[in-house]
């Protein structure tokens, strides 16, 4: 998929993005009130994918955007686009700088999804929308940085986890990369199942 394609799916998003928007000033007062309805579920969950996800995204790249500085590579650019972007940069940087820089922004989406999910699941004091809102976003955030995006990466989009398993160039730390990625995943799917309802609700 070109970036040409990935900016209309983005611009898809937006308009849907807005559309959340709109939906929630309607029914601000209904959302908010003790009731919480079915309709108020589905409003949380589009604001969980549609107002929340565009902050992990612009979080993942800064993930890159930092490693790379890190590592003393140039950094050309930060490119975002709400639903999608990417960071540029140039250097003599080793295979494993490139595999560090790669994974990088991936453990800040994980990390943001994490904490969305605990902090809707232990905000106790919190609004019930709002905690659901950060449950249900943080389920699709950290369900999306480790399965969905590795399974795109390796389906010709070429994305961070053509890199982080690169096992030709980097065996070992690709081999860490992967015992974590198992690991966390476990972790995750099992905290889920213990604490949270099938619908997402603690």
């Amino acid at each position: 998929m070109t970036p040409l394609l990935f900016d209309l799916l983005s611009l898809i998003y937006a308009l849907q993005a807005l559309r959340v928007l709109v939906t929630l000033y309607r029914r601000w007062s209904a959302f908010w009130d003790a009731t919480f309805t079915p309709e108020d579920w589905r409003l949380a969950q589009e604001i969980g994918v549609f107002l929340v996800i565009p902050i992990g995204v612009l979080l993942h790249e800064l993930g890159h955007w930092w490693a790379a500085r890190a590592l003393g590579a140039r950094v050309l650019g930060l490119h975002y686009r709400l639903f999608w972007g990417y960071v540029t940069y140039e250097g003599a940087l080793s295979p494993a700088a490139h595999w560090w820089i790669a994974l990088a922004g991936n453990l800040v989406s994980v990390a943001f999804g994490v904490l969305l999910a605990l902090s809707g699941y232990y905000g106790r004091g919190l609004p019930l929308p709002v905690r659901y809102t950060l449950l249900y976003a943080g389920q699709v955030q950290t369900v999306f940085a480790l399965v969905a995006y590795p399974l795109l990466s390796f389906a010709g989009f070429e994305g961070d986890w053509v890199t982080i398993y690169d096992f030709e160039r980097t065996p070992v730390l690709s081999t860490v990369a992967l015992v974590g990625h198992v690991a966390g995943f476990i972790a995750a799917a099992t905290w889920w199942r213990r604490h949270v309802s099938p619908r997402g609700r603690a």
